[in-house]
């Protein structure tokens, strides 16, 4: 694996494997997506995958709860990676004329 799980609550009785499995997934999410800052690259994997832990486990109705927090966290990041590509896109320039008198 590449990144460190903290969140003993949503990693425990969670193999390796499986985990090294969710990130494989995200990591190829993110590539698909074309994501190549790294910070947010980070971020948005370790979202990636306790959000696919909250939908293994979407029975208990606090990673129902996790599972909105953590998409909505996910979402605000992905927004914050698009801002400035439509903001290079649409310039918005005015120019002022100034009299002296």
């Amino acid at each position: 694996m590449k990144y460190i799980y903290d969140d003993e609550y949503m990693t425990k009785d969670l193999s390796e494997d499986l985990l090294e499995r969710l990130e494989d997934d995200a990591v190829m999410e993110l590539d698909r997506l074309d994501i190549k800052d790294r910070y947010y690259f980070e971020k948005l994997t370790k979202l990636n995958v306790y959000i696919q832990i909250a939908k293994l486990r979407f029975e208990e109705e606090v990673m129902q709860k996790k599972y909105k927090m953590l998409k909505a966290e996910y979402n605000t990041y992905l927004d914050e990676l698009k801002a400035p590509k439509e903001a290079t896109k649409k310039p918005s320039v005015k120019s002022v004329k100034l009299f002296r008198g």
